[in-house]
């Protein structure tokens, strides 16, 4: 996706470490990519939240991704039907 000139590229990924689920937003410069933010799914929080890894970021980015990384997430897992 570009905006304003730039390209940026978003993966869903699982972090074993955390026990979430994030959407990561990466600025691609060349063959270099740059984490610019992350939204985070915890499940057992029942919570997301906003991470952001650079000082400035356009507000196009957020209003165009945000939904997009809500909607990827999606729904809290709940494990209490086990």
């Amino acid at each position: 996706m570009e905006i304003e000139g730039v390209v940026y590229e978003t993966l869903v990924v699982s972090d074993c470490e955390r026990d979430s689920l994030q959407f990561e937003c990466y600025r691609c410069e060349g063959e270099a990519r740059r984490l610019v933010f992350e939204v985070v799914r915890f499940d057992t929080q029942r919570k997301l939240f906003f991470i952001p890894h650079e000082a400035e970021i356009p507000f196009a980015l957020l209003s165009g991704l945000l939904p997009i990384a809500k909607s990827s997430l999606g729904e809290f897992f709940d494990d209490s039907a086990d």
